[in-house]
């Protein structure tokens, strides 16, 4: 399954999630719903996968957590927040970078649904 297929499947569940949730309660809570939601589109979902850095020639185990892992390709980060903030793109993107993935996405479950997909990062895709 490629990228584009899983994000389009996690967009999907992420909007039944939103059309269904009771607004105030915490991220954990729309995270745990949000995997319900993808394992019945048959998913693999890792709730908070663990990942390595390197830096200088040295790896660092268990650097950085990502909220879920999707069929080990996309990233997903859960916010139920007013608003996402620059830092929030921007921890994102180093997921993305530092992991291999080439996707990564960020929800904001307080918000409008139009608006809940704060950010997609795609790293480069080589060929």
């Amino acid at each position: 399954m490629t990228e584009a297929e899983i994000l389009a499947l996690i967009l999907n569940c992420a909007y039944e999630v939103h059309e269904d949730y009771v607004p105030g309660l915490p991220a954990e809570v729309y995270e745990t719903w949000l995997v319900v939601e993808l394992n019945q589109q048959w998913l693999t979902v890792n709730r908070h996968k663990e990942f390595s850095v390197k830096y200088l020639e040295q790896t660092f185990d268990h650097a950085f957590k990502v909220d879920l892992f999707a069929e080990n390709k996309v990233i997903v980060q859960i916010r139920a927040g007013e608003e996402i903030t620059d830092l929030d793109i921007s921890i994102l993107k180093n997921y993305v970078r530092h992991s291999g993935c080439k996707l990564g996405i960020l929800f904001n479950f307080l918000t409008p649904f139009y608006l809940i997909v704060a950010g997609a990062v795609i790293d480069k895709v080589e060929d």
